[in-house]
């Protein structure tokens, strides 16, 4: 199954309606769910907006983020 959830950052701020330095700036800082191919960077857009999902306590959402191996707190995979 072809995960579609991947997007470019520039496509991620289109969407959002945010500048690409804003886009930049919260991958940066770890606000997106990201996947670097390259000198090329990803935007999980499923991911990210699960993330925002879970941090605005929506608590169904915790167990889609661990059902993907991913830490609650740093949202990092675990290995």
């Amino acid at each position: 199954m072809e995960n579609t959830s991947f997007i470019s950052l520039e496509r991620f701020a289109q969407l959002e309606g945010i500048s690409e330095g804003v886009a930049r700036g919260w991958r940066d800082r770890g606000y997106l769910a990201v996947a670097k191919t390259g000198k090329h960077v990803l935007v999980d857009k499923e991911l990210t907006d699960m993330r925002r999902r879970l941090e605005a306590g929506t608590l169904a959402e915790y167990n889609q983020l661990k059902r993907y191996g991913l830490d609650e707190v740093n949202y990092e995979k675990r290995g």
